[in-house]
């Protein structure tokens, strides 16, 4: 359990893409007996690199994204895991979008433009 969610692991199981092999955990999150979302993150092993990566999966929301990330296996079946909650990451992005704002209303601020052409006239009078 995690910040009163809690993540049940189904199964885990060996799946083929395209370029690679995967370990992929098969995990069942809830909150209160009522099922949220189905997470499956993977271990991957690239064919011609033989690089293990990991892909994690995330559940994105307004009020918090969950993130859950396979790790090492630890032998005997066993696997290590990790689990995030993090709230308000949305935000994140809201508050850009603010600031792109901001710039964009800045750059049509009639100050600025007559600042400039009076700084081109000033040039083309010393010239």
């Amino acid at each position: 359990e995690l910040n009163g969610l809690t993540f049940r692991l189904q199964e885990i199981e060996t799946v083929d893409g395209p370029n690679w092999t995967a370990q992929q955990a098969v995990f069942n999150v809830s909150r209160g007996g009522q099922q949220i979302t189905v997470l499956q993150p993977q271990k991957r092993v690239y064919r011609v690199q033989t690089n293990a990566m990991t892909e994690a999966d995330i559940k994105p929301s307004l009020r918090r994204d969950i993130y859950v990330a396979m790790g090492e296996p630890l032998g005997e079946g066993a696997w290590s895991f990790r689990f995030q909650v993090k709230p308000l990451v949305r935000l994140i992005w809201l508050g850009a979008l603010i600031m792109l704002m901001g710039g964009a209303i800045a750059t049509t601020d009639r100050r600025y433009r007559t600042q400039r052409s009076r700084e081109v006239a000033a040039e083309a009078v010393r010239a």
